[in-house]
């Protein structure tokens, strides 16, 4: 917002108590209590909040910069918020006037009906029975001016939406009326029912595990063409047809005025209700209680009103209650009742159905529960991540869809190991873990109505990591913009994995997760920091971690800076940012013959992206699994280079061959919280291995050194020595006369386990430094510690030494999930520089075989 803007309008329409509409400015002095709540809220200070009794809703700035997230831009004048005022659980990325085609701003507002025309919007306070907000776009080129005002009236369960548009050109114009709204699915594609694409008179959408339902109609009951594609973030749009088309023709100097009502609503039965009361059709209601066989209220249970045995006319769930307002149509539906644990009903809907109903014809049983009580070693509460999977004819529980917080598909993520789940009747097998320092608990129970099964059981810790830290570097959360899952299960999914050390970063926000770790009463288990991932294209080359930052809340981006479409001007800008404060700057998934080698893409090998290199501290080269299955020459491939597949692990090799020395680092890049967290982390050498003790700045400096082992599980340590003098990866060690010892110790709980380590000298693997169980039979071991010898070794010249580790019989197996279950245990330490000829270490130059630069990735 400019800062000339600095007056303070107030208008004392009456007193506040008596007042029903509000329009307010957001600030620090207001935000508690008018900011809403809810899973996808971006309201910013300067953003507008108009709400009612019954509604919420927070209009964007109309800036050009404005931007709600990532993938909703342009925002300014949209939408961006919006949600009941009784139970507020706001699901929209935004809904905009126009299809995003139109650049909005401020032109005034009204007060039951008294225009009142001001630019001084920094802290607007106004009450009335209405409000409009009004927002205008000049005409330009070809395009039709539009003057767009959202009115807000005292008791009304919607927004009414007006749009004039008028040709200001000199020609007829075709207008188009289109209207888009983005209500994200989950990843998995199972949280969001929408209206069918085709012709309507209402769209709508609907995610009933974040209780929450939008609705677009027209008062006046025009036909809406609904279009949304295929995929978890795409857009509905909405177009309008007049005299059964969507375009019209706009004379010159003539105007054509749309209005149309969008509103939140609890659930799908709701959103329709609301729509037929709108065209003056409203349907008949009755409160529906669900209770099972003890009378007690189920909460809740799923309800779908049927037509016949196909058509669901709509769909919603039991409050705390378990009572749900049911609306029908004159003829005779069917509702099903379910409820997880505690089975399912039909009951008729018909006309003697009373305005009060408590359905007792059929109960639901009596719930299944399953109780956990996880503790540690000590007895105290750890955290954890428990798994059903049904056994024999049991199928896997379905709690929700993957954008959720705790309980996501058949898993429950714990922050205490207590809580309560109702499951089906059946028998599962249980898989109790929490990450891979600690063996994993497996237990079968059966489960029936009426009764309560209660898991007791102790994780041990097995393996000790002290000096390291487990830590993920790269994760996102709803705030990213390119997903919709719960920030709150984001950090779940961290401390059930037991990493201890995860900067939040969110796709072009700075933002933290302190908050949610206060509210679990989890800060002494999972250090962190703000930061973010400055995200532009392309993303082989533009995408790059960055922490620590300043967060600044509740402004735009979170006080991060804005992008750039030149890499080398995107990174150096992060890379300053917060005065050249010290950070880590992370370059996430790269082309690295891209960016090292061949800029423009010709074959031909330059300097690449060369501005870039002396800012990036740490690659992303994951899955570390690629280190043992690299080419190592053009022969490997029948002499044809263009057949050398992507291999990151192995162009990271060869980058470090050539002289750049940027150490590498595995992260999951999470985005859904249905094992999103967990499967790949780094090891970072620390001062402490307590997350309270944990310095960000000691993380930043190490993973700077190379201090870093990347592992999907197994832990490895690396020690390499010559007389008094040691090195861990990442550090330089002399070695004058080239002899020296290598320490290698891996270990594994009971989950997985390792049958090869391979040590790799400059990048190749050295055939008489590959020690597998069948070959070294007595160098592995059965236990926690597979692997644990030390290793002579000789240098004639200046050498980097990478340790791989790898289960080529093994997999990760249930405990990592069913889309990792199938990976082969692997840990990757960085490189140990090793200089023979006292002048510091001298890169070799080795291609391993295929001449730089890399085919470009597809």
């Amino acid at each position: 917002m400019p800062t000339r803007i600095a007056s303070i309008l107030a208008l004392a329409i009456a007193a506040h108590a008596a007042m029903a509409v509000e329009l307010v400015t957001l600030q620090e002095s207001n935000w508690d209590e008018y900011v809403p709540q809810g899973k996808e809220v971006d309201a910013i200070y300067g953003d507008f909040v108009l709400r009612n009794d019954e509604i919420v809703a927070v209009i964007a700035y109309p800036s050009p910069t404005r931007s709600a997230n990532m993938m909703t831009k342009s925002s300014g004048g949209g939408i961006i918020d919006l949600t009941l005022r009784d139970r507020q659980s706001d699901q929209i990325q935004g809904f905009f006037a126009g299809g995003g085609r139109f650049t909005y701003a401020f032109d005034g507002f009204e007060v039951d009906g008294a225009p009142v025309e001001t630019r001084d919007v920094a802290a607007i306070s106004a009450s009335g029975k209405t409000i409009s907000f009004k927002l205008f776009s000049p005409g330009r080129g070809n395009r039709l001016q539009q003057n767009l005002r959202y009115t807000l009236a005292d008791g009304a369960d919607h927004i009414e939406i007006t749009s004039e548009f008028t040709n200001t050109t000199d020609t007829i114009q075709s207008l188009t009326m289109r209207d888009t709204w983005r209500h994200d699915n989950s990843k998995d594609g199972a949280a969001i029912q929408r209206s069918k694409n085709g012709r309507t008179q209402v769209a709508w959408t609907y995610d009933k595990w974040f209780e929450q339902a939008y609705g677009l109609t027209t008062p006046s009951g025009m036909t809406l063409v609904t279009r949304a594609k295929e995929g978890w973030n795409a857009p509905q749009e909405v177009t309008y047809l007049v005299n059964d088309s969507e375009s019209i023709e706009v004379p010159v100097g003539e105007s054509h005025t749309l209005t149309r009502a969008f509103y939140p609503a609890l659930n799908m039965l709701a959103a329709k209700a609301k729509h037929a009361a709108l065209i003056g059709s409203p349907w008949e209601a009755a409160t529906l209680t669900v209770v099972d066989q003890n009378g007690d209220a189920v909460v809740g249970a799923d309800i779908d009103v049927m037509a016949g045995e196909d058509e669901l006319v709509g769909s919603g769930t039991t409050d705390i209650d378990g009572k749900i307002e049911l609306y029908r149509y004159s003829e005779s539906l069917t509702g099903l009742v379910s409820a997880l644990g505690q089975g399912k009903t039909f009951f008729p809907m018909h006309g003697s159905m009373g305005r009060h109903q408590t359905y007792k014809n059929t109960h639901l049983a009596a719930p299944a529960w399953f109780e956990a009580s996880i503790t540690n070693e000590s007895g105290g509460p750890i955290p954890c991540k428990v798994q059903f999977l049904g056994t024999g004819d049991t199928p896997n529980p379905f709690f929700g869809p993957d954008h959720g917080v705790a309980a996501i598909r058949n898993t429950y993520y714990s922050h205490n190991g207590s809580f309560r789940q109702k499951l089906d009747p059946g028998s599962y097998e249980v898989i109790v873990s929490y990450g891979p320092e600690f063996d994993a608990e497996v237990f079968e129970i059966n489960m029936a109505y009426g009764t309560t099964t209660t898991l007791e059981a102790t994780l041990r810790r097995v393996i000790d990591t002290p000096g390291w830290v487990s830590a993920d570097f790269h994760s996102h959360s709803t705030p990213s913009g390119d997903n919709a899952s719960s920030q709150r299960g984001r950090v779940l999914n961290l401390l059930a994995e037991h990493i201890e050390f995860a900067p939040c970063t969110e796709h072009n926000r700075i933002d933290t997760y302190a908050t949610h770790l206060e509210a679990l009463n989890a800060v002494d288990l999972l250090a962190t920091c703000s930061g973010m991932e400055l995200t532009s294209s392309p993303g082989s080359l533009n995408h790059h971690n960055v922490f620590p930052l300043v967060h600044k809340p509740r402004t735009q981006d979170g006080g991060g800076p804005r992008t750039a479409q030149n890499p080398e001007m995107q990174i150096e800008r992060i890379a300053l940012w917060d005065d050249d404060s010290e950070k880590l700057v992370q370059q996430n998934h790269p082309n690295i013959g891209w960016m090292f080698f061949d800029r423009n893409k010709d074959g031909e090998a330059d300097a690449g992206f060369d501005k870039m290199h002396g800012h990036m501290d740490v690659i992303e080269v994951h899955p570390p699994v690629r280190m043992f299955e690299a080419p190592f020459s053009a022969e490997d491939q029948g002499g044809d280079l263009a057949e050398k597949p992507n291999n990151r692990m192995f162009e990271w090799v060869q980058t470090l061959n050539q002289g750049h020395r940027v150490p590498g680092v595995a992260n999951t890049d999470s985005h859904a919280n249905f094992h999103g967290s967990g499967w790949l982390r780094n090891y970072i050498k620390s001062a402490s291995d307590d997350p309270t003790k944990i310095d960000t700045l000691d993380m930043v400096r190490a993973s700077q050194r190379g201090n870093v082992i990347m592992t999907n599980g197994p832990y490895l340590e690396v020690e390499m020595r010559t007389g008094d003098a040691t090195a861990s990866p990442g550090d330089d060690l002399a070695v004058a006369d080239g002899e020296s010892e290598l320490d290698v110790r891996v270990q594994c709980p009971n989950w997985f386990d390792v049958n090869r380590v391979q040590v790799f000298v400059n990048g190749r693997p050295d055939p008489a430094l590959n020690f597998t169980r069948a070959s070294h039979p007595d160098f592995f071991e059965d236990g926690t510690v597979k692997f644990d010898h030390t290793i002579p070794m000789n240098f004639e010249s200046d050498a980097h030494v990478i340790v791989g580790v790898i289960g080529e019989d093994s997999e990760l197996g249930p405990v990592a999930g069913p889309r990792r279950s199938r990976d082969k245990p692997v840990a990757v330490a960085n490189p140990v520089f090793v200089d023979v000829d006292g002048d510091g270490f001298n890169a070799n130059g080795d291609d391993l075989g295929f001449p730089l630069p890399p085919r470009p990735e597809d």
